[in-house]
């Protein structure tokens, strides 16, 4: 078996692996589940499949449209970054930077699932975005929420299913599509600073789940 590559995290699995550890364990279950996927990986070659959900799917398709309505709601045109980085523990693919922020944008999949009325960022998301700013030395970061309509393949196939069922085919279109909404309620942002206490403990905590792996290793 060729040697095996040293485990690093990917951002936006950070959220997966920082619970405390309960019941006598070193890590946190979910940092053990990690480690073993890893391991697993390593020593067969053959990787787990992504899930893919439509929510999933709508936000990698309109990854660039997002961007650019951004750039228009911010009246500036910034540069998206399309390369993977890394560091000794982790890597990823942040959306953009601009000077010391970090930006990442979410496409939820419909208005009810915008966070129009959170005050506090979401906890897997704020890890990753920790992960970018340590990966980039940003001090600060944006995580941005905006209603983009759905790409129209997915609009077309939930119509057809919709007329199959007898249902409104109309408001289905209608209630994937969203450019009659003000501009001020298809955006929800959440800025936070760098936390350099998180980034450190959560170092420490992937070298504990390297020191895991080897416990596991015949």
């Amino acid at each position: 078996m060729q040697k095996m590559k040293t485990l690093k995290v990917r951002c936006s699995s950070i959220g997966d692996i920082v619970a405390k550890a309960t019941g006598g364990r070193t890590i946190s279950v979910g940092a053990e589940t990690f480690v073993k996927k890893w391991l697993i990986q390593e020593v067969t070659g053959k990787r787990t499949l992504d899930v893919s959900t439509p929510a999933l799917k709508k936000g990698i398709i309109q990854e660039d449209e997002a961007f650019y309505f951004l750039c228009g709601l911010d009246n500036r045109m910034y540069i998206k970054n399309d390369k993977r980085i890394e560091n000794d523990y982790l890597k990823g693919e942040y959306d953009c930077l601009d000077g010391d922020t970090v930006i990442d944008i979410k496409c939820p999949w419909d208005a009810y699932t915008m966070p129009y009325f959170d005050t506090e960022p979401n906890k897997g998301y704020w890890c990753q975005l920790q992960g970018y700013m340590a990966l980039t030395g940003a001090k600060h970061a944006r995580l941005i929420y905006l209603l983009m309509d759905a790409p129209e393949e997915m609009i077309e196939q939930a119509e057809r299913k919709a007329a199959f069922a007898g249902l409104d085919v109309e408001a289905v279109r209608k209630n994937m599509t969203f450019e009659d909404v003000e501009d001020k309620w298809r955006l929800k942002e959440f800025r936070f600073d760098r936390d350099d206490d998180f980034i450190k403990a959560l170092y420490e905590r992937i070298d504990a789940m390297r020191e895991y792996a080897t416990t596991l290793i015949p």
